[in-house]
C-alpha cells in the first residue's frame, strides 16, 4: 500500500473519529487540548512528520477526539513563511465546509425538518438583489445563480482591510449587489 493511500486512510479515520464528537457534543469545542494520552500518539505524530516530508507538504494539524478519553492534537510543518504550526493555529476551512453543510442539510430533509424544495424566504430574511424563491436544492447543486465571490474587483475591499471581519450582511451589500461583470462572478454557486 502506498504512503499516499495510507495517509488518505489516516485522514479519513481522523474525520470519522472526530465528526461524531463534533456533531453531537455541545462542549467539544470548549474542552482543553491535553498532552497525548492515546497509546499510539507517538506513531500518529511520526506519521504526520514523515508524511509532510514525503509529500513535500507545507503543514498540517490533526485532532482526534476519542469519546471518554482526552483529545490528541498533532501538528507538523509551517503555516506561512517559517512560522511553525501550533495546536492553536487557526486555518481557513474554505470549500470543505460545503460538504458538511450539504450532509447536514440532507439529514434535516431526511428527518422531515425541511424540504429541499423549500424557497429561501421560508428560512431567511429577504436580501436585496437575491431571489428569495431560490430553493435549498438549487443551493446544494450550485444552480441558484447566486454569484461566487471571485475576481479582482471582489478582492480589492478585502486587501484594503485584511483583518476586517465581514458579516454576512456586509458581504451581500459590498459584493453581491455589484452585479455580475465578467471578472466579478462565477455563476456556479
Amino acid at each position: 500500500m502506498s504512503f499516499n493511500t495510507i495517509l488518505k486512510h489516516f485522514f479519513w479515520l481522523c474525520t470519522v473519529l472526530a465528526l461524531p464528537a463534533f456533531l453531537f457534543s455541545s462542549d467539544a469545542s470548549a474542552k482543553q487540548v491535553s498532552k497525548p494520552v492515546l497509546p499510539f500518539a507517538k506513531q500518529l505524530q511520526d506519521e504526520l512528520d514523515n508524511g509532510i516530508k514525503k509529500i513535500k507538504g507545507k503543514g498540517i494539524s490533526v485532532a482526534i477526539i476519542v469519546p471518554g478519553d482526552k483529545t490528541w492534537v498533532g501538528v507538523s510543518g509551517v503555516s506561512h513563511g517559517k512560522i511553525p504550526i501550533k495546536p492553536e493555529t487557526v486555518f481557513n476551512a474554505g470549500s470543505i465546509t460545503k460538504n458538511f453543510v450539504a450532509a447536514l442539510t440532507l439529514k434535516l430533509a431526511e428527518e422531515g425538518l425541511l424540504s429541499l424544495d423549500d424557497p429561501l424566504h421560508k428560512w431567511l430574511p429577504d436580501y436585496q438583489h437575491i431571489d428569495n424563491t431560490i430553493t435549498i436544492r438549487q443551493l446544494l447543486n450550485h444552480t441558484s445563480g447566486i454569484p461566487a465571490i471571485k475576481g479582482r474587483s471582489f478582492i480589492r475591499p478585502i486587501l484594503k482591510n485584511p483583518k476586517k471581519y465581514w458579516t454576512p450582511k456586509e458581504v451581500i451589500k459590498a459584493f453581491v449587489h455589484k452585479g455580475l461583470g465578467s471578472d466579478q462572478a462565477n455563476l456556479t454557486s
